[in-house]
């Protein structure tokens, strides 16, 4: 990748600049790498002293110079010397690896948790997770229903649901994994009319993503609007469809069925009792128990 027109040539008295460029490890290693006579490098002391700026990291450099990941390197053509940016080895391994969010078609993840496996999950601090496993080794084409993994905060209910998308993404399944309360607030900045498109887009791949995870649900600002309008209109077009639906939560069943009956000013009790039986087809309600109480287990 070519760097142009990034650095303002430096008005500089010309001999005073080439010899403070001699001095410099990096620059010597390019002259000799490149092999350039010293008329070509008369020729190139601007870019030299670019590529010099760069290397020492110059404060005083425009902050999208510095491309993390990326070395800057000099390339000689026809006695001119260019400034390009080459991806490092360990970026470039990175990237490799993170190639699968290719089918995130939502994604609330981090970095860090994308790089989680179902290898990374140490099934020694649980008790009784048959039902977890069950799902674990199971795709969203052989098998129709999710899991509602609840228990206490920082039990590790997102890693292993992490895990587990991550996995599906790999397989080649579209996936969606979102935090509850970041979802509706994202859905909400698509309220201006010019952003209509954008909701429906939104929409569109919560209800037909391969595999769904809600995470955190039961944690958001519940709304009339936000059980009635988005919940259950995504919950009841996947149950329809048999869509893999997975959910984590700190709240037990009951817990979140009062918590939806309480959304919004009105205690509506047919809504909620009609939200949660769309829980109940579309996953398998299970608490996660640790030996060791609660902990944290990814960013």
């Amino acid at each position: 990748m070519e760097i142009k027109n990034y650095l303002p040539d430096i008005s500089i008295d010309a001999k005073k600049l080439k010899q403070s460029l001699l001095k410099e490890s990096h620059i010597k290693k390019v002259i000799s790498d490149l092999n350039l006579s010293d008329e070509v490098i008369d020729l190139n002391l601007n870019t030299l002293n670019q590529y010099h700026r760069l290397k020492i990291k110059d404060e005083t450099l425009p902050p999208n110079m510095d491309l993390k990941g990326f070395d800057v390197i000099l390339v000689l053509q026809n006695d001119y010397l260019s400034l390009e940016y080459q991806i490092k080895p360990e970026e470039a391994k990175k990237q490799q690896a993170l190639s699968f969010t290719k089918n995130y078609w939502i994604n609330h993840l981090t970095t860090k948790q994308l790089m989680v496996s179902i290898e990374d999950i140490n099934w020694d601090v649980y008790t009784g997770y048959s039902d977890v496993i069950s799902l674990l080794s199971s795709t969203p084409k052989s098998f129709s229903k999710g899991l509602y993994l609840h228990g206490d905060i920082g039990i590790g209910k997102t890693f292993i649901m992490t895990a587990y998308a991550n996995q599906q993404a790999k397989l080649g399944y579209s996936v969606c994994f979102v935090n509850m309360s970041r979802l509706l607030n994202e859905i909400k900045q698509t309220f201006n009319q010019s952003f209509q498109s954008e909701f429906e887009n939104i929409m569109f791949k919560l209800v037909n993503c391969d595999l769904l995870v809600v995470d955190d649900i039961g944690a958001e600002a519940a709304t009339a609007w936000s059980r009635d309008e988005i919940l259950f209109t995504v919950l009841n077009q996947r149950m329809e469809a048999e869509k893999l639906t997975c959910f984590t939560s700190n709240l037990s069943k009951e817990s979140l069925q009062d918590f939806y009956l309480n959304a919004g000013q009105v205690v509506d009790e047919i809504k909620s009792d009609r939200l949660m039986e769309r829980f109940v087809v579309l996953s398998n309600f299970f608490e996660l128990v640790s030996k060791k109480g609660s902990f944290r287990r990814a960013a």
